[in-house]
C-alpha cells in the first residue's frame, strides 16, 4: 500500500486490499469520481479511465476545471514482485518519472485495476485548497463522511487541556472548537484549535485559528488562517477572501 501524505479520507484499506488480491491486479489505484469545479485544484492531478470491469484504459495529467473526472486519489496497492521488477527496470534505465516512464507505457500490457472509493475526500495542494477544503469539513456531509464512519472513528493527539471557556458575551456558531480554548466574542463557521484566545468583542468568520493563537479585544478575522502561536493585537482587522485567505506565519505578531 503507497498513499502521499496530501490527501484527506476515511477509507477502508483493507477493503482496496482484497479487491486487489481477488482480481490479481499489478498495480489497484484508488479513484474518486469528482466534479472537477469543486475539487479547489492548484496543480496538474492524475486522472483515470477504466472499462466495465474495472481495469485502466487511460492514465492522464490534467487540471480539469469542470465535468465529472476520475480522480487519482494518490493511493494505490502494488503487489511486491511486480513493484521489486518495475523499480528495478527504472533504474538500469534510468527512468524519472513513476507514472510516465513506468505506469503509461504498460497500460496495454499489465494489469491495472481502479477501485472506485465513495466517501468524502479532499486533495491540499496549496493554501488555498487547505482553506477550502478545511471549510467544507463545516458542512454536514463533510462531517458525516470523515467523521462519523461507522468502526474507523479519527483520534487526535491527546493533550489534557481544560474544557473550552464560553464567557459572557460568546456566541459561537457552526464551528469546531477544540478544548482549551477560551472565547469571549463571536466565532462563526470556523476552526478553532487547542488554546486559542478570542478576546471580547472580537469577530471571527470563515477563519482558521491553530494551536494558541491569541486575539485580543475588538478583532475582527474574515478568511484568515494563524499557524501556532500567533498573537492578533487590540483592534486589528484582517480578511482575505475565499479564493485567496490570509494567513500570518508561526509565532507571528500583528
Amino acid at each position: 500500500m503507497l498513499s502521499d501524505c496530501d490527501i484527506i479520507c476515511n477509507i477502508d484499506l483493507s477493503e482496496v486490499i482484497e479487491a486487489h488480491a481477488a482480481s490479481g491486479a499489478d498495480i489497484t489505484f484508488v479513484t474518486k469520481r469528482m466534479d472537477a469545479a469543486a475539487m479547489h485544484l492548484a496543480e496538474q492531478v492524475s486522472i483515470i479511465a477504466a472499462d466495465e470491469n474495472g481495469k485502466v484504459t487511460d492514465f492522464t495529467r490534467a487540471q480539469p476545471t469542470e465535468g465529472m473526472v476520475n480522480l487519482y486519489t494518490n493511493i494505490m496497492v502494488v503487489s511486491r514482485e511486480y513493484l521489486l521488477t518495475i523499480l528495478a527496470a527504472a533504474s538500469a534505465h534510468g527512468y524519472r518519472s513513476f507514472f510516465a516512464d513506468v505506469i503509461v507505457p504498460s497500460l496495454g500490457t499489465a494489469n491495472f485495476r481502479a477501485y472506485e472509493y465513495d466517501g468524502w475526500y479532499a486533495y491540499i495542494g496549496s493554501l488555498e485548497g487547505y482553506f477550502a477544503s478545511s471549510m467544507d469539513m463545516l458542512t454536514q456531509e463533510a462531517r458525516e463522511g470523515l467523521f462519523a464512519v461507522k468502526n474507523r472513528p479519527v483520534l487526535t493527539k491527546v493533550r489534557n487541556s481544560a474544557p473550552t471557556k464560553y464567557k459572557e458575551g460568546a456566541d459561537v456558531k457552526n464551528s469546531f472548537i477544540a478544548d482549551g480554548c477560551v472565547i469571549e466574542g463571536t466565532v462563526e463557521n470556523s476552526i478553532l484549535f487547542r488554546g486559542v484566545k478570542v478576546g471580547k468583542g472580537t469577530v471571527v468568520k470563515n477563519s482558521i485559528l491553530m494551536q494558541d493563537t491569541y486575539t485580543g479585544s475588538d478583532v475582527t478575522l474574515n478568511c484568515v488562517i494563524t499557524d501556532k502561536d500567533v498573537t492578533i493585537r487590540d483592534g486589528r482587522h484582517l480578511s482575505g477572501h475565499e479564493t485567496m485567505p490570509f494567513d500570518v506565519g508561526q509565532g507571528g505578531r500583528v
